[in-house]
This record gives C-alpha cells, sequence and structure tokens, in this order.
C-alpha cells in the first residue's frame, strides 16, 4: 500500500513539474507594435534567434523599469514585453525580465520592424507616418 501511495505522488509530482515547465516555454506566434494590429511571427533564422534567446538565456527575478514598445504573443496567449532602446524583454506573468546583447538587440529590433513592416501592420503618427518603419501614408 505505501509502495502504491508513493508511487502515485511520484506520478503526481512529475506531472506537475512538466506541466510548469511546458507553460514558461516561450513559444512566439505573432508581434505587435505599441497600438497597431497583431502581425504573424514569420519563421526563419530570427525567430530562432528570439526562442533561444528567450528559452536558453538568463533571466532576472524582477521586472525591469522600462517602456515597452513591443508585445510578442506566444502559443500558449501569454504575452511578453519589449523594449527596443534597452533590449530588454519582460514577463510580467513570472515576474522576470532579460536583457539581451547590444548585438542581438540591433538583431531583434531590425527584424521586429521588418515584420510589422511586410505584414501591412502599421502604427501611424500625427503626420501619418510609420512609427515602425518611417512609411509615410499618402492621402
Amino acid at each position: 500500500m505505501k509502495k502504491i501511495l508513493a508511487l502515485c505522488l511520484m506520478i503526481v509530482l512529475s506531472m506537475s513539474l512538466l506541466t510548469s515547465c511546458s507553460i514558461n516555454t516561450y513559444k512566439p506566434i505573432s508581434i505587435k507594435y505599441q497600438n497597431s494590429d497583431y502581425a504573424p511571427y514569420p519563421d526563419g533564422e530570427h525567430k530562432t534567434l528570439l526562442v533561444d534567446l528567450l528559452n536558453n538565456s538568463k533571466w532576472h527575478n524582477d521586472v525591469a523599469k522600462c517602456d515597452c514598445d513591443y508585445t510578442v504573443i506566444m502559443k500558449n496567449d501569454r504575452e511578453i514585453f519589449y523594449h527596443s532602446e534597452c533590449g530588454t524583454f519582460i514577463d510580467y506573468d513570472f515576474n522576470k525580465s532579460l536583457t539581451v546583447s547590444e548585438e542581438d538587440r540591433v538583431k531583434l529590433n531590425a527584424y521586429f520592424v521588418d515584420s510589422i513592416c511586410r505584414s501591412e501592420v502599421h502604427f501611424f503618427d500625427e503626420n501619418n507616418r510609420c512609427t515602425a518603419c518611417g512609411y509615410k501614408l499618402s492621402k
């Protein structure tokens, strides 16, 4: 009886650990810039870079005090936020942040802008200029 109880306890603990790990795995599916609509996040080298950074980097157990101009939506509908000026991701659900290297920040910023513009999702300022790519909307 004790062996069966111990086995059941091990199964329950194993299942809870596996579930918590999958919740904390980042799988980006879309991105948005400020108040724009969501753009699909295309596959490719830069998506691989983002997935590797999010899943294999050292996150800090705090929330960085910076603005965020991008929102990345994950496969499980979770959102993480990104500030392009300092290269910081913030995960409010798990109260943690990640700041990437300058080289990775430059790559990600270029890719985020490209992803937004290729999807024809733009956010225009009062001068009808896209705040992501600088495209001027003609009247």
